[in-house]
């Protein structure tokens, strides 16, 4: 029997490894049995642990994980590449090759998944029914037939260029002359030849200058063009007048309709993606030297162009070839307003009523309704992977969208300062002075009282104004940062707690380079290291220690007034929330499992144990929501409320590697906030909410508006 199905049927008393501690009993759990069987030179070896369900369970889901992921790696290394063979062999090959269709792969920009060619493999069972289609050829067929062909009634775009989208997005938009550098002629006519007999699948490790010269033959190929003939002199017309001033906005309004009314829809939905992909490839310029005008000059003849009959003035050529550019560098610079209707996709994570014990792997990521996350940004420029995010400036409370601003530090102590509202770059600081041989980076938040940054390191506690300029510091180590109701920064150090009064304190650097020694209060904690705080209610800071204990203080008194174990080996994520007037603190770190304490009570109201997901790495508290960034890569989001034990959101899609920082960032103009995600893959995703209302379904959790304020610092991560 599969142990899939042990996986989706064991436990139903007990949805989403969720425990309810208090007085309800108990009930005595069957014991199961784990048993790895090795069978070797007619030997057999065994070894095997017995224990409850919950206990168990984690385990379980990792090892076939696991197994199922070694799986995919000897099936890719069973593939057969072609080479020169003879035709016997090739027709062998392509008349017994069959697609393992199991595996999901992402959509462009993780819009959505679909099945996908890949893991072809040779065969000679005539039971097993060929899977790759009779002729999966791509090169130089028409686009409705590939549509047709592959029944992709949801993306409307080819597999195999949806393929290529989604992972140069995920891996390449940083590389230097995308679209523009050439591959190995080599390799790309054998991925050619392999693409036709059924294999579209893409991977991290493809050269990417590969991917893109794939990418622009595929659509050189077509027996007509994306614009299509007939359109080809309207879309040249438009750029005239978008070109002239005079008639500027009759020729935006031109190629609107051109797009939106005239395209056939599969001709605009591709042409929709590849412009959407290369807003995010000019996003990046400054990383990858490729801004909107060179995109064009590489691209536009790829997707205008018309076959000519008899000779070419060279004069008229060139002219051509100036509009084609032109107009798809106008694409990509409007492509909010010239694209009327969003991508004919879902997004990577619905807000759904998915179940708690759900395989991330194979939520579905079809429309349940309720809400949708959109992707605006994914920022580049970091050389090493994101730790901290922080919001300071006008976002957090002010309205003066020009002071707004968002931090980024990675794990070399540089950060990378944003603008909160238009995204765009402002500057480099150098938080760890590498000079003086590095160090560790630990925290990072801002204050709501004089917009200023603090950082905490190896080498010092640092402050900054919003725009770079440092203010002061104190050497030495520290490891955690909390902004109290008392306008004071608790500093979680080594075996003691620094309270520093931020009345007084300058929210901007000094002219002449002075560096401001602030002296704080100590409240000495002996052998304790304090690794995560966050403010509760009107008085109080909650702090998880390295020696596994929760402690709760008064801001005014400084006294503890509670303090308990805590079942986690190294707790050093924490969020507050509060739904229906009680705060409850959210509590994770390396073992993987979440921990829910009452504010009011101190008890442990509900632990959510480890589903394989590992180690925590951020959790935020956004509106009625936690979410949560975990080793597997997901983000997932959770009701505030502990009593709803599903998880709203399975989110993974838009960064290929851990998620350590998830911040909210109010959109100061109006409408959806932003959220943006932090990662380890040196990239910042950003995204909104956004209500989708071709269903009647209604998540009522979530609110257009976020009316709370920003709790930068100790709302998502203590």
């Amino acid at each position: 029997m599969d142990i899939e199905l042990f996986l989706s049927s064991f436990n139903t008393s007990n949805v989403g490894g969720v425990t309810t501690t208090g007085n309800t009993p108990n009930k005595q759990q069957p014991k199961i049995k784990v048993k790895l069987v090795v069978e070797s030179g007619g030997s057999t070896y065994e070894k095997s642990l017995e224990s409850t369900n919950d206990q168990l369970k984690p385990l379980i889901i990792k090892l076939n994980n696991k197994i199922k992921k070694y799986e995919e790696s000897l099936n890719k290394k069973n593939f057969v590449t072609p080479n020169k063979q003879s035709s016997s062999s090739m027709n062998l090959l392509q008349k017994s090759a069959t697609v393992n269709l199991s595996s999901t792969s992402m959509s462009h920009i993780g819009l959505t998944h679909h099945s996908s060619f890949k893991n072809l493999q040779v065969t000679t069972s005539p039971d097993i029914q060929p899977a790759v289609p009779s002729n999966p050829i791509v090169f130089g067929v028409s686009l409705d037939t590939l549509i047709a062909k592959e029944k992709s009634m949801e993306l409307r775009i080819p597999t195999f260029v949806s393929n290529i989208l989604n992972t140069l997005f995920l891996h390449s938009l940083g590389v230097e002359g995308l679209f523009r550098i050439s591959g190995s002629q080599v390799e790309i006519q054998n991925r050619r030849g392999i693409v036709n007999l059924g294999d579209y699948s893409t991977s991290r490790d493809d050269n990417p200058h590969v991917l893109t010269v794939l990418l622009k033959q595929f659509l050189r190929d077509l027996p007509e063009p994306i614009c299509t003939n007939g359109l080809y002199d309207l879309f040249l017309a438009a750029s005239d007048q978008i070109n002239f001033q005079q008639c500027k906005d009759n020729g935006f309004e031109v190629l609107k309709k051109l797009i939106n009314n005239n395209l056939p829809v599969n001709n605009r939905n591709l042409l929709q993606h590849i412009i959407h992909f290369l807003r995010f490839v000019a996003m990046n310029q400054s990383v990858n030297l490729m801004g909107s005008s060179n995109l064009s000059r590489v691209f536009g003849p790829n997707l205008f162009w018309k076959k000519e009959s008899g000779p070419l003035d060279i004069q008229i050529l060139q002219s051509t070839s100036e509009k084609v550019n032109f107009i798809t560098e106008q694409m990509i610079i409007h492509y909010d307003s010239v694209f009327e209707e969003p991508l004919q996709t879902t997004s990577p994570a619905v807000l759904s009523n998915t179940p708690t014990n759900s395989n991330p792997a194979s939520v579905p990521t079809g429309n349940f309704g309720g809400k949708k996350l959109v992707i605006h940004s994914k920022l580049l420029g970091h050389n090493k992977s994101i730790q901290w995010m922080a919001l300071c400036g006008g976002g957090s409370g002010g309205d003066d969208c020009s002071t707004s601003r968002v931090w980024s530090l990675d794990s070399h102590g540089m950060a990378r300062i944003w603008d909160s509202q238009s995204q765009q770059f402002i500057k480099e600081v150098e938080v760890v002075d590498q000079s003086k041989g590095g160090g560790a980076v630990y925290q990072m938040i801002s204050t709501v009282v004089n917009d200023t940054v603090w950082t905490a390191t190896s080498q010092r506690l640092a402050i900054w104004d919003i725009d770079g300029g440092l203010i002061g510091e104190v050497p030495g180590e520290s490891y955690s940062l909390c902004e109290s109701q008392n306008k004071e920064i608790w500093v979680g150090g080594p075996q003691v707690l620094n309270i520093y009064s931020l009345d007084g304190m300058p929210s901007h650097a000094s002219t002449d380079g002075e560096l401001l020694k602030p002296i704080g209060t100590n409240l000495f904690m002996k052998g304790i290291i304090i690794l995560a705080m966050c403010r509760v209610g009107q008085n109080r800071i909650w702090g998880c220690s390295s020696e596994k204990t929760l402690y709760v203080w008064d801001t005014k008194t400084k006294e503890t007034i509670h303090q308990c174990e805590i079942q986690e080996k190294r707790p050093k994520r924490m969020a507050c929330i509060e739904i229906d007037d009680t705060e409850y603190i959210w509590i994770g770190g390396d073992e993987g499992s979440i921990q829910i304490f009452n504010s009011k009570t101190f008890k442990l109201e509900h632990k959510i144990l480890n589903q394989g997901w590992d180690k925590i790495f951020h959790i935020a508290s956004i509106n009625r929501e936690i979410w949560i960034g975990f080793w597997d890569t997901t983000v997932r989001v959770f009701p505030g409320d502990p009593k709803n034990k599903e998880i709203l959101i399975d989110y993974k899609g838009y960064h290929s590697d851990v998620v350590s920082s998830i911040i909210e960032v109010p959109n100061l103009k109006g409408g959806d906030p932003y959220i943006w995600f932090g990662s380890y893959d040196k990239s910042i995703s950003i995204v909104s909410i956004k209500e989708d209302t071709s269903k009647s379904w209604n998540f009522t959790n979530i609110k257009k508006n976020f009316s709370r304020p920003i709790r930068q610092g100790f709302s998502s991560r203590g």
